[in-house]
Order: C-alpha cells, then structure tokens, then sequence
C-alpha cells in the first residue's frame, strides 16, 4: 500500500487488511520521492491519490480493496 501519514483512508485500509489478514507493506510516498516518480512514470499521471493499493501487478483505489481481499482469499485458499 502507497500511502501517505496524514492519509485517513489508508489508515483505514490498513486495518481492513489487517481484520482480514491480508499482509501488506506501507510505503510512505512522503519518505520515498523516487518511488512515488517511478508511480507517476509506470501509471502515466502526475498526481497520485493514496492509498494506491497494488496487488501483484494491478493498481487499485480503495475502492478496489473489496476486489483486492476477494482476489487474495481466491489465491489463498
């Protein structure tokens, strides 16, 4: 999860991924100037919204994290 500290919604997907279990890794954009550039140039944007949630290659909003979790227990089970 790309996140930001002041970023409510990441807060709150990162205790929905952990109520489900789900591991994940927060990469503070605020702290990693060259990650976030290397976002902006892969996903072809100059603004990045947070928390961008990436699950093996695919990016998502939190309002693809339903579909994350779905997509995680399918590849779990």
């Amino acid at each position: 999860m790309y996140s930001t500290p002041t970023c409510a919604p990441c807060k709150a997907a990162g205790r929905r991924l952990d109520r489900e279990g789900i591991p994940f890794t927060k990469v503070d954009l605020t702290a990693e100037p060259e990650i976030l550039a290397e976002l902006k140039r892969r996903l072809e944007t100059e603004i990045i919204s947070t928390p961008l949630l990436q699950y093996g290659s695919t990016f998502r909003q939190i309002d693809g994290l339903h579909d994350i979790i779905t997509n995680y227990r399918e590849d779990h089970e």
